[in-house]
């Protein structure tokens, strides 16, 4: 039986990361599923980027950002909302 190939270490931490393209995230994600050393380098990559994401400095936010977030939530189901509803 032939040894078994492994991703390399740059594709794992970008699958990690959400930065590997959907059809190579799914073939890496079916590797993963039998290989427990690949799961560990993935998890050590995604303990790595949680922990820079939380020591990276904040930018504060505008007083009126959470305003103008649900502004633009309400308008967009205005939008899709249908005119009338038809009755039944």
């Amino acid at each position: 039986m032939p040894a078994p190939t492994h991703p390399p270490q740059q594709q794992l931490e970008a699958y990690a990361t959400g930065e590997l393209a959907s059809d190579s995230a799914a073939l890496l994600k079916t590797h993963l599923i039998a290989c427990e050393a690949c799961r560990a380098v993935v998890r050590a990559a995604e303990e790595n980027e949680g922990r820079r994401l939380v020591e990276q400095p904040g930018e504060p936010l505008a007083a009126d950002a959470l305003q103008r977030v649900l502004d633009q939530i309400d308008g967009q189901s205005e939008s899709s909302a249908p005119d009338e509803v038809p009755e039944a």
